[in-house]
């Protein structure tokens, strides 16, 4: 059903005629909609048996092959921080400002206490976030992104997390189109 992004880019026409097919689909199959649809309403409704809705969705029934996926990912997050910083910092993508590779106390926030009021000749104090370490990457990198990944976790790291995250892409366009037809 999904057009998609591949190492040449994206086809925004592909895309486009996907997204509506998909539409023409949920809108054809009222009677498997109509559930989502409950779901949705007392997600994001404005009461749910006479109490708040709470403001979230569970996604439930993912295939197996999904399970089994994640199952194979996480334990590889703990594998991927406790490389050897040399591995890790091979992995870090400053020209990205971070958002592809490894950072660990890279990205900052900045303090707004009392004590760092600042009349704009000063520049703001920083507070470097050195609690946990991130790996980002692109599922749909074109020509211009390009994903690292640690040699030591290869090949299966790229597979697993792009099968993954392609996955779970689709997942919230679903969930998106759904919430644009409860609200119209």
């Amino acid at each position: 059903l999904f057009g998609g992004a591949n190492a040449t880019g994206t086809d925004s026409h592909e895309n486009r005629q996907s997204i509506d097919k998909l539409v023409g689909i949920l809108q054809m199959n009222s009677q498997q909609i109509s559930p989502l649809l409950r779901k949705i309403k007392q997600a994001f409704g404005t009461s749910v048996v006479d109490l708040p809705s709470l403001g979230f969705l569970e996604v439930t029934g993912l295939p197996l092959e999904i399970v089994d996926l994640r199952k194979r990912l996480l334990p590889k997050a703990s594998e991927l921080a406790k490389l050897p910083s040399e591995e890790l910092s091979a992995l870090e993508k400053p020209e990205t400002g971070y958002s592809i590779g490894w950072s660990h106390g890279k990205e900052s926030f900045r303090v707004l206490d009392g004590a760092n009021k600042t009349d704009n000749k000063e520049p703001p104090m920083r507070r470097y976030d050195t609690a946990k370490g991130s790996f980002y990457m692109n599922p749909f990198a074109d020509a211009n992104t390009t994903n690292v990944y640690p040699p030591s976790l290869q090949p299966s790291l790229e597979d697993d997390l792009l099968q993954m995250t392609r996955f779970m892409s689709k997942v919230g366009l679903w969930i998106a189109i759904l919430c644009d037809l409860y609200l119209h």
